[in-house]
């Protein structure tokens, strides 16, 4: 990772050791560092360009950029810990401020449960799954000795997510902003869950973030 990332961590409060179990990175700050490399180890340039680890442009002179240039980068992977995306967040105050991989073959957002792979063995021994909206609010659960916690990318929560979810435990607790979009989330969430006919443990107004994603390091 790169000093600058690795310190912007730290300076929010996130542990050495956090970074590491979710194996936190970044991207370079140069414009097509990462695809140059990729291409050097034999990648090709469609596949870049079809995962959206590079995109086209005219104004570069490779005709091409790295998507997550410059950003911290959160690993995405699937309920068998196999990297299927990746989030990017800025370290300064550009925007916009969260990048994220398109949808691939591999990738299907509201089929994917950020951090499932590394919670389902809590969840099952909890026999309770927290649901969240975005990767740090994980983390900063973790960070504090809760480990059975997931994300659902968003607030956009899916049948498909609670699919996934439901394999490992039947209770769900939905733990999203307290804000309006969190509200709202936490409504269809609720009716959603119904519909599934899960059960839901309760319904949680911000513990963490306390409106807008403020309690965690990163927002």
């Amino acid at each position: 990772m790169g000093k600058e990332c690795w310190k912007d961590l730290l300076k929010r409060g996130y542990t050495e050791e956090t970074i590491d179990f979710f194996e936190i990175g970044s991207c370079t700050e140069k414009w097509a560092g990462f695809a140059e490399y990729a291409l050097d180890k034999g990648i090709s340039l469609s596949d870049l360009l079809a995962s959206g680890l590079a995109i086209r442009s005219e104004k570069s002179s490779r005709g091409f950029y790295d998507q997550f240039r410059h950003r911290i980068i959160f690993p995405i992977t699937d309920v068998m810990d196999r990297v299927v995306a990746f989030g990017g967040r800025v370290i300064d105050d550009s925007l916009p401020k969260y990048v994220n991989s398109p949808e691939t073959p591999v990738y299907q957002k509201g089929k994917v449960v950020y951090g499932l792979s590394k919670a389902k063995g809590d969840m099952v021994k909890q026999d309770q799954a927290l649901i969240v909206e975005g990767y740090t609010d994980v983390m900063a659960f973790h960070q504090c000795g809760i480990y059975h916690v997931v994300a659902s990318l968003g607030t956009a929560l899916t049948i498909d997510q609670i699919r996934l979810i439901a394999r490992f435990t039947n209770n769900i607790v939905l733990v999203f902003d307290s804000d309006t979009a969190g509200e709202k989330a936490t409504e269809r969430g609720i009716d959603l869950l119904k519909e599934y006919n899960g059960n839901i443990a309760i319904r949680i107004r911000c513990v963490l973030t306390g409106g807008g994603g403020k309690g965690t390091g990163l927002t």
